[in-house]
């Protein structure tokens, strides 16, 4: 947006930051579409491994038990999909947080701002130098929650990003499907199994503790926020490198005043509560005694 009153460098800055995060935007679309196809493909592997057994002549049963290794062969395909899918969510995750900061900067009017923004290569640049090094800061907790409380909320899709984790379960499922369409390999192809069991367990921590630094951690959308602030205060000289950082410290004291009270202790009865809600059943401790059968009163002889 150019605004009316501002030099013409900083209508030039303005254009440019336009074009830039129209680019970026069609770059993120570009990476869904990417992480869908990824997906869809390994989907589609397994199921026709699984539809041509059953097409075969011979028996299904019989198939299983001589040539059960033929059901580890998609393995080859879905964990490379899995690894790909998910750090492709890394990659959508840095965008978006440059993007939060560029569109802030687009709406200022302050030309001390403006002075913060030196493009996305150059960014990009410092970025991959800074971090990779580990020169600057990396939040590893975006927000204040215990592990097992990360962890029990990525079970039960207590997160924003239910996309994510519905994608994680899909993966693990079908390569679960895989190796216990070939479990009698383990006995006539002990190794063959056994590296494939031990690929997807590896596979399987890996993209999960992955999704825990997308969604609560150093990979969020967040977390990448405040990543982008630091580094383009440091270009721009208003800190130095390693100081105590301006913007990222007032988005943490503005998101810790957001969610304090918000961060309930997780249990089996609030799961369960908050699951009959989802299907627009209310439940709560007052209800269930309220719908209790009552004894009737007794009645004492005087």
């Amino acid at each position: 947006m150019i605004y009316t009153g501002q030099s013409s460098s900083s209508n030039d800055i303005y254009t440019m930051m336009r074009s830039e995060w129209e680019s970026l935007r069609k770059e993120q679309e570009f990476l869904k579409r990417c992480q869908l196809q990824y997906f869809l493909f390994s989907i589609t592997v397994v199921g026709l491994f699984i539809g041509l057994s059953h097409l075969h002549g011979d028996d299904t049963k019989k198939i299983m038990e001589e040539q059960g290794w033929l059901f580890l062969t998609p393995l080859i395909v879905t964990i490379p999909c899995w690894w790909i899918f998910f750090d492709k969510c890394k990659t959508i995750a840095r965008l978006v947080g440059y993007l939060r900061i560029l569109e802030e900067l687009s709406l200022t009017k302050s030309p001390h701002d403006l002075k913060l923004y030196i493009g996305w290569e150059r960014s990009i640049g410092f970025f991959r130098t800074d971090y990779t090094s580990d020169q600057m800061r990396r939040n590893q907790n975006v927000f204040s929650y215990g592990k097992n409380g990360r962890r029990l909320r990525l079970l039960f899709f207590y997160s924003a990003h239910k996309y994510w984790i519905a994608h994680f379960y899909c993966f693990f499922l079908t390569s679960l499907i895989c190796l216990l369409l070939a479990r009698n390999c383990a006995f006539t192809n002990t190794v063959l199994y056994g590296a494939s069991v031990v690929a997807v367990i590896l596979i399987a921590l890996n993209t999960f503790n992955l999704l825990d630094r997308l969604i609560f951690g150093m990979n969020s959308y967040d977390a990448h926020e405040e990543k982008w602030w630091d580094i383009l205060e440091v270009q721009a000289g208003e800190v130095q490198p390693g100081g105590s950082p301006i913007r990222s410290t007032l988005i943490r004291a503005r998101r810790a005043e957001l969610l304090k009270g918000s961060e309930t202790k997780l249990g089996f009865v609030k799961i369960l509560r908050d699951t009959c809600a989802s299907f627009g059943w209310e439940w709560s401790r007052k209800n269930i005694a309220s719908t209790a059968p009552k004894s009737p009163p007794s009645h004492n002889p005087t």
